[in-house]
């Protein structure tokens, strides 16, 4: 029962270890970027609407700025060079 029990441990822990580094692995290049992708987009958004009622302000230079807004975003969250 004990030889049993010490051949079911290691592949166990094995088994553990390769669903953590998998777990991790999702979490690290799909999760995490898709979740700064959406945080990112919402702050243009934000930007758009905050300088989208001034007058003075064209279109497309709002446009420019809330596109330069996001790609900076992606660039301090490591998504972007």
């Amino acid at each position: 029962m004990k030889e049993k029990i010490k051949k079911i441990l290691p592949i166990s822990t094995i088994i553990l270890i390769i669903i953590i580094i998998l777990g991790g692995t999702f979490y690290w290049f799909q999760w995490r970027p898709s979740q700064i992708i959406q945080g990112c987009f919402r702050q243009k958004q934000e930007t758009r609407e905050a300088y989208s009622d001034l007058r003075s302000v064209s279109d497309e230079k709002v446009e420019e700025y809330a596109e330069m807004r996001y790609q900076d975003c992606l660039r301090r969250h490591g998504l972007e060079k």
